[in-house]
Protein backbone atom coordinates (compact mmCIF):
# COMPACT_ATOMS: atom_id res chain seq x y z
CA UNK A 1 0.00 0.00 0.00
CA UNK A 2 1.20 3.39 -0.34
CA UNK A 3 2.10 5.59 2.43
CA UNK A 4 -0.58 7.80 3.79
CA UNK A 5 0.80 11.13 2.49
CA UNK A 6 0.37 9.37 -1.19
CA UNK A 7 -2.33 7.73 -0.94
CA UNK A 8 -5.39 9.81 -3.11
CA UNK A 9 -8.34 8.19 -1.25
CA UNK A 10 -7.05 9.02 2.04
CA UNK A 11 -6.59 12.32 1.23
CA UNK A 12 -9.54 13.14 -0.22
CA UNK A 13 -11.50 11.67 2.87
CA UNK A 14 -9.30 13.51 5.13
CA UNK A 15 -10.35 16.80 3.05
CA UNK A 16 -13.75 15.79 3.05
CA UNK A 17 -13.74 15.41 7.41
CA UNK A 18 -12.51 18.34 7.58
CA UNK A 19 -15.03 20.62 5.25
CA UNK A 20 -18.09 18.48 6.83
CA UNK A 21 -16.47 19.58 10.58
CA UNK A 22 -16.30 23.48 9.76
CA UNK A 23 -19.54 22.94 8.11
CA UNK A 24 -21.26 21.39 11.43
CA UNK A 25 -19.30 24.31 13.19
CA UNK A 26 -21.17 26.87 11.14
CA UNK A 27 -24.41 24.72 11.32
CA UNK A 28 -24.73 23.54 14.83
CA UNK A 29 -25.96 26.25 17.27
CA UNK A 30 -27.76 24.13 19.69
CA UNK A 31 -25.31 22.73 23.15
CA UNK A 32 -27.45 19.54 22.51
CA UNK A 33 -26.59 19.13 18.37
CA UNK A 34 -23.12 19.10 19.47
CA UNK A 35 -23.19 16.94 22.14
CA UNK A 36 -25.11 14.57 19.86
CA UNK A 37 -21.94 14.79 17.29
CA UNK A 38 -19.38 14.16 20.18
CA UNK A 39 -21.23 11.22 20.83
CA UNK A 40 -21.25 10.02 17.53
CA UNK A 41 -17.86 10.28 16.84
CA UNK A 42 -16.88 8.87 19.88
CA UNK A 43 -19.42 6.22 19.12
CA UNK A 44 -17.48 5.17 15.55
CA UNK A 45 -14.10 6.11 16.41
CA UNK A 46 -14.51 3.44 19.17
CA UNK A 47 -15.40 1.02 16.69
CA UNK A 48 -12.53 2.24 14.37
CA UNK A 49 -10.51 1.30 16.84
CA UNK A 50 -11.51 -1.80 17.85
CA UNK A 51 -11.47 -2.96 14.33
CA UNK A 52 -7.85 -1.93 13.81
CA UNK A 53 -6.61 -3.75 17.56
CA UNK A 54 -8.85 -7.05 15.61
CA UNK A 55 -7.12 -6.60 12.27
CA UNK A 56 -3.45 -6.40 13.80
CA UNK A 57 -3.98 -9.71 16.09
CA UNK A 58 -5.87 -11.65 13.95
CA UNK A 59 -3.82 -10.07 10.20
CA UNK A 60 -1.53 -13.67 10.16
CA UNK A 61 -4.65 -15.94 10.93
CA UNK A 62 -6.08 -14.25 8.31
CA UNK A 63 -3.72 -14.39 5.82
CA UNK A 64 -3.16 -18.04 6.43
CA UNK A 65 -6.89 -18.69 5.73
CA UNK A 66 -6.13 -16.70 2.69
CA UNK A 67 -3.75 -18.71 1.42
CA UNK A 68 -4.96 -21.86 2.38
CA UNK A 69 -8.33 -20.78 0.50
CA UNK A 70 -6.26 -19.75 -2.81
CA UNK A 71 -4.25 -22.91 -2.57
CA UNK A 72 -7.01 -25.35 -2.68
CA UNK A 73 -8.51 -22.99 -5.73
CA UNK A 74 -5.46 -23.19 -7.47
CA UNK A 75 -5.72 -26.84 -6.96
CA UNK A 76 -9.27 -27.32 -8.43
CA UNK A 77 -10.39 -27.88 -11.37
CA UNK A 78 -11.07 -25.70 -14.29
CA UNK A 79 -13.37 -26.81 -16.58
CA UNK A 80 -13.67 -23.57 -18.34
CA UNK A 81 -9.98 -22.73 -20.08
CA UNK A 82 -6.67 -24.50 -18.82
CA UNK A 83 -4.01 -22.45 -17.18
CA UNK A 84 -1.15 -21.38 -20.04
CA UNK A 85 1.74 -23.99 -19.90
CA UNK A 86 4.36 -22.06 -17.13
CA UNK A 87 1.56 -20.91 -15.05
CA UNK A 88 1.68 -22.58 -11.43
CA UNK A 89 -1.42 -21.74 -9.24
CA UNK A 90 0.81 -23.11 -6.40
CA UNK A 91 3.59 -20.20 -6.14
CA UNK A 92 3.90 -19.60 -2.68
CA UNK A 93 5.17 -16.04 -2.69
CA UNK A 94 2.15 -14.85 -4.61
CA UNK A 95 0.02 -16.23 -2.81
CA UNK A 96 0.92 -14.92 0.05
CA UNK A 97 1.25 -11.95 -1.53
CA UNK A 98 -2.59 -12.26 -2.69
CA UNK A 99 -3.82 -13.45 0.55
CA UNK A 100 -2.09 -10.36 2.44
CA UNK A 101 -3.18 -7.72 -0.34
CA UNK A 102 -7.21 -9.71 -0.32
CA UNK A 103 -6.95 -9.63 3.89
CA UNK A 104 -5.68 -5.42 3.45
CA UNK A 105 -8.51 -4.56 1.18
CA UNK A 106 -11.18 -7.02 3.32
CA UNK A 107 -10.37 -4.55 5.87
CA UNK A 108 -10.23 -1.34 4.43
CA UNK A 109 -13.67 -1.94 3.21
CA UNK A 110 -14.86 -2.61 6.81
CA UNK A 111 -13.34 0.76 7.78
CA UNK A 112 -14.90 2.44 4.96
CA UNK A 113 -18.01 1.03 5.90
CA UNK A 114 -18.11 2.22 9.35
CA UNK A 115 -16.87 5.90 8.51
CA UNK A 116 -20.04 5.91 5.71
CA UNK A 117 -22.19 4.97 8.57
CA UNK A 118 -20.48 7.78 10.75
CA UNK A 119 -20.87 10.06 7.67
CA UNK A 120 -24.92 9.56 7.21
CA UNK A 121 -25.35 9.74 10.54
CA UNK A 122 -23.67 12.96 11.39
CA UNK A 123 -25.55 14.49 7.65
CA UNK A 124 -28.90 13.60 9.44
CA UNK A 125 -27.42 15.81 12.32
CA UNK A 126 -26.58 18.56 10.19
CA UNK A 127 -30.40 18.45 8.64
CA UNK A 128 -31.99 18.14 12.04
CA UNK A 129 -29.96 21.07 13.71
CA UNK A 130 -31.95 23.99 11.97
CA UNK A 131 -35.07 22.76 12.59
CA UNK A 132 -34.29 22.11 16.27
CA UNK A 133 -32.71 26.09 15.71
CA UNK A 134 -35.91 27.11 14.93
CA UNK A 135 -37.69 25.65 17.70
CA UNK A 136 -35.71 26.86 20.34
CA UNK A 137 -36.59 30.77 18.80
CA UNK A 138 -39.92 30.18 18.82
CA UNK A 139 -41.52 32.63 20.93
CA UNK A 140 -38.47 34.39 21.79
CA UNK A 141 -39.65 37.82 19.27
CA UNK A 142 -43.47 37.83 20.89
CA UNK A 143 -41.70 37.72 24.37
CA UNK A 144 -39.25 40.43 24.06
CA UNK A 145 -41.74 42.35 22.41
CA UNK A 146 -44.43 42.28 25.14
CA UNK A 147 -41.62 42.95 27.66
CA UNK A 148 -40.08 46.38 25.50
CA UNK A 149 -43.62 47.37 25.16
CA UNK A 150 -44.66 46.79 28.99
CA UNK A 151 -46.95 50.23 29.66
CA UNK A 152 -47.07 49.58 33.43
CA UNK A 153 -45.51 51.99 35.22
CA UNK A 154 -42.45 51.16 37.96
CA UNK A 155 -43.41 48.56 40.65
CA UNK A 156 -46.18 47.46 39.06
CA UNK A 157 -43.67 46.22 35.83
CA UNK A 158 -40.99 44.25 38.06
CA UNK A 159 -44.26 41.69 39.22
CA UNK A 160 -44.84 39.27 36.33
CA UNK A 161 -48.28 39.31 34.84
CA UNK A 162 -50.21 42.23 33.02
CA UNK A 163 -51.57 45.28 34.55
CA UNK A 164 -55.65 45.66 34.33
Amino acid sequence: MAPKEFDIEHNLQTAFHQAMRSHAQKALKHPDDWAELRSIEEKYQARLDDLDRRHAEEFDQRVAAEVKRLVSKAGAKQYDHPAPEGIDGFDKGANIKTARRTVQLAHDADRHCIIERMDREVFDLLDRAPVRAREARRGQAEAEFNRVNDRRSGQDRRRPGHSR
